[in-house]
Formats: C-alpha cells, structure tokens, sequence
C-alpha cells in the first residue's frame, strides 16, 4: 500500500485525497480557464443539467455540445467545477473569484476566495467539534489508521464506527481535520 494524504483545495475547499498539498489546487479546479471559455449559453444549459440531476451527467452533455473532442473525464471534471460555481454564495464573477487569500484562522491553511468570505475557517476545521465528540477509542483508532498513511480506509472506517449517521464527505473533512491538528503540532490527536 502507499502512503494517502489528504489535503485541501484552497480554491474550492474540496478535501483531495493523493499526492498534492495545501497550496494547490486541484484537478478541478485547474480546469477553471476551460469553464470559463465557454459560451455562457453552454454554462448555463450544463449549469441547469447540473442542478436537475448531477456534474457527471452534465459532463456528458457537455461532451455531446463539444462534439466529444476530449476524454470524457475532462467534460465531467469541467462539469464539476461548474456546479461548484453555482454553489456559490456570492456573487463574485468567476473571473474575480480567488483573487483574495487568507490562513484558516483554526489551522493557517491557506484559502482563496473573494472578500465575502475572507475569514472564514476551513471545512475540516468546521467538523472539528464532531471529531472532539468522537470516543477517545474511536479517534485513538482513526487516527492511528491516517497517520500511517491510509486515509481512505480511516475514513470509511470511522464511518462504520459512528454507524454511518453522516454521508462519506463529512467523515472525510473529520479525517483532514484530525491529519492536519496532529502533524501541524498545533493541537495533539487525542485532545477533546
């Protein structure tokens, strides 16, 4: 097995689990330049597909308006990133989105977004009182499994301890909470 990181988008503020750090930005969110080269009619029928049911279906309208000259998992990634954009809460043009950064003010990793929402924690930093509310036994166990690198398997392992009462991404945001708080130092594993 090799070693799993988690880290986080600063851009869109996505939990990545692989190779990368807090610093950039992911796969996404680098396909951001191809999202808005897009006619804005083809963005908003794509956006709409999006909110009807989801980003991988709307990849693959976005592929049939193309003409499919990419691999589909760049239509989808595309897709993705849009309906990020409209998940948004401010009203930034996508162009002016990212031009203001900032430290968590929890955990200093770093963020991008807009003045609306300078300031704000990061979303592992935000499930950080449900990581404290976990059994000493539980986050002694999970954290064990994520820091010899296996991520994915702490994740759905704290899943089936909590008996699944929250979806996968939530667990996964608890994980990145509890990997950064420990290797930074800044507050030790096990403390509630």
């Amino acid at each position: 097995m090799s070693e799993q990181t988690i880290w986080l988008c600063p851009l869109c503020r996505a939990a990545v689990i692989g190779p990368g750090d807090n610093a950039e930005v992911c796969d996404t969110c680098q396909s951001r330049p191809d999202w808005e080269a897009l006619p804005q009619a083809v963005r908003d029928e794509v956006g709409a597909m999006i909110d009807a049911t989801s980003s991988i279906r709307a990849g693959y309208l976005l592929a049939e308006l193309d003409g499919g000259r990419r691999p589909t998992t760049e239509y989808v990634k595309l897709a993705s990133h849009g309906g990020k954009v409209r998940r948004r809460t401010c009203s930034c043009a996508e162009a002016d989105y990212g031009h203001a950064s900032w430290t968590c003010p929890s955990c200093d990793r770093l963020l991008m977004g807009c003045d609306h929402d300078r300031g704000e924690i990061c979303a592992p930093c935000d499930r950080g009182p449900e990581w404290a509310a976990l059994p000493q036994a539980v986050r002694d166990e999970v954290g064990a499994m994520a820091d010899a690198g296996d991520v994915m398997s702490a994740v759905y392992r704290l899943r089936e301890l909590d008996h699944n009462r929250l979806d996968t991404w939530d667990y996964t945001l608890m994980v990145a909470y509890q990997n950064r708080r420990n290797s930074s130092g800044s507050i030790p594993r096990n403390a509630s």
